[in-house]
């Protein structure tokens, strides 16, 4: 959770002060990985949908966190 907490905020460091906002983050899983999906929508994502044969050996879920300033 840290690091992704961390990940997150180095993201919104970077975007801070440009000419645009950051408005979404957005990650890809495995969709067989049940417990990192899980982590992801505790910590604030949600999925925004699953891509038919994104790798070789499963789906693809891709999820979003919206941005608003905090």
């Amino acid at each position: 959770t840290q690091l992704l907490n961390a990940g997150v905020e180095s993201i919104r460091a970077f975007f801070a002060g440009k000419p645009y906002e950051l408005r979404r983050v957005y990650l890809f899983c495995d969709s067989i990985n049940t417990p990192g999906r899980a982590f992801y929508e505790a910590n604030g994502f949600r999925l925004a949908a699953v891509l038919p044969g994104f790798y070789h050996y499963c789906d693809a879920a891709m999820y979003v966190r919206d941005m608003q300033a905090r």
